[in-house]
């Protein structure tokens, strides 16, 4: 979803900041923009560790002077489990990458936009954070930390001219969705399984291409006066606000 979203900005005209931890992909999907003519920076980093975002953060800085936009769209699913057989290392980087992560991120945006009186930052959340999902004990945890930490932030960029808001992309194709696929029955459930693997089998999981256009939206100026909102790509009245259509 982060490529698709990418590309979309790109598009639009943006300079794009490509941030992962794995070189190849960044560097990839940067290279992509350029052959289709846009600008994009690409960024190795780690949305875990402080000293990793702010050095991410200095270069996009160096180069274009300004950070107008930040999307928060790093996340793990794993670990997949009991909570009490799962790896409490395994599941503490899972609370670092999904909420330390976004935190860290706009820790280190948000004093330059403040001192501009302007930007706008949108954390990508999924619907776990209202859901009970057996063997996901971070994943919902982090997730459901994501939207409170959104509406304290926007209760404080109140009146600053900086917009944030939380969006719930849907059930999407992406590799997050495989590694649920292919989790081991014992660990994820039955159930649980099953119901993920009809998603694909029955085509309902959305192209990553329908959320960026909604994500890339909040990022624009017509989406200038929503600040403090969970954005559900199933609502319709968002869905037309974004010109997703039905």
């Amino acid at each position: 979803m982060g490529r698709a979203i990418a590309h979309l900005l790109a598009r639009e005209g943006a300079r794009v900041a490509v941030l992962a931890r794995t070189e190849a992909q960044v560097h990839a999907v940067a290279e992509e923009i350029r052959r289709a003519g846009g600008e994009s920076l690409p960024l190795v980093a780690d949305v875990a560790r402080w000293d990793s975002v702010q050095q991410a953060v200095a270069q996009v800085l160096d180069r274009w002077g300004r950070v107008d936009g930040l999307i928060n769209n790093a996340g793990v699913i794993d670990p997949i489990g009991p909570t009490w057989r799962v790896d409490p290392q395994e599941w503490a980087y899972n609370i670092d990458v999904n909420l330390k992560g976004a935190f860290y991120m706009s820790r280190a945006v948000l004093p330059h936009m403040l001192e501009r009186q302007q930007g706008c930052i949108v954390n990508v959340g999924s619907g776990a954070a209202r859901s009970v999902i057996t063997s996901w004990s971070a994943y919902c945890a982090a997730k459901a930390g994501l939207y409170h930490f959104t509406r304290v932030l926007a209760a404080e960029l109140e009146g600053t001219g900086i917009r944030v808001n939380v969006v719930r992309p849907g059930v999407v194709d992406t590799e997050m969705q495989r590694r649920i696929r292919e989790a081991r029955e014992e660990d994820f459930g039955r159930e649980n399984l099953l119901r993920f693997r009809r998603l694909k089998e029955e085509g309902l999981l959305m192209a990553p291409e329908i959320p960026a256009r909604l994500i890339v939206w909040l990022c624009t100026e017509e989406a200038q006066g929503v600040h403090g909102q969970e954005v559900d790509i199933y609502d319709p009245l968002w869905r037309q606000r974004a010109g997703l259509g039905d």
